[in-house]
């Protein structure tokens, strides 16, 4: 199966040592757009009108780079009409042009039925994974609007730093599992609205589990 947005930002920062990125193996699937990796980052952004927090962002320079970003977005209203085969078409649309915009991949998404999961990732240090993120709301929010859809992102995300990095398993078998753990399949290859840019979701997918 090759298919191809306040909250919390994570970042960690940890020295690379041959192909262990910040106490995890760098999987196959991006071993060749990573041969060798001065510094990891990671970076988590969920976006919830619910947190009542004050709001602030990390310099940009902090999502410049080799950096991992996994992001939640939220439909504003949390109305259930994200998984469906239009808003698809458009989240993989938008997310092909970003990516080669800010030099990223995704190396996985999924659509639930009120929010997104995605994972930014800066694929050398030209990469500008803040630039991917906001191009990719700009541009889909274009194309919900042009087609009249009952869709609108939340704008903002609240951050925090979290001392632990999570790693590249956990965190696209997290976001692979998300329709499993809502009842809505048996089997996250089941689920039609989980994508991947720029790699074989079949290989990212073995790589997580």
């Amino acid at each position: 199966m090759d298919r191809r947005a306040g909250g919390v930002l994570d970042l960690v920062e940890a020295p690379v040592q041959d192909n262990v990125v910040a106490g995890w193996l760098v999987p196959a699937w991006c071993s060749e757009q990573l041969p060798v990796i001065a510094f990891a980052r990671v970076v988590s952004l969920r976006y919830f009108s619910s947190v009542r927090e004050k709001k602030h962002r990390l310099p940009a320079e902090d999502y410049m780079g080799q950096v991992c970003v996994a992001i939640t977005a939220c439909e504003k209203f949390r109305r259930p009409n994200l998984a469906n085969p239009a808003m698809f078409e458009i989240v993989t649309s938008a997310l092909e042009e970003a990516a080669e915009r800010g030099r990223c991949s995704v190396p996985i998404y999924t659509l639930m039925p009120d929010h997104a999961h995605l994972l930014v990732l800066g694929i050398d240090e030209e990469s500008r994974a803040l630039e991917t993120i906001n191009f990719f709301k700009w541009k889909s929010g274009v194309q919900i609007y042009s087609r009249k859809l009952p869709v609108k992102w939340e704008k903002d995300f609240y951050d925090r730093i979290v001392r632990e990095a999570e790693g590249w398993r956990n965190q696209g078998r997290y976001i692979a599992l998300n329709p499993v753990r809502a009842g809505l399949v048996e089997n996250p290859e089941e689920w039609p609205f989980t994508g991947s840019i720029g790699y074989n979701l079949r290989d990212v997918l073995d790589d997580a589990f």
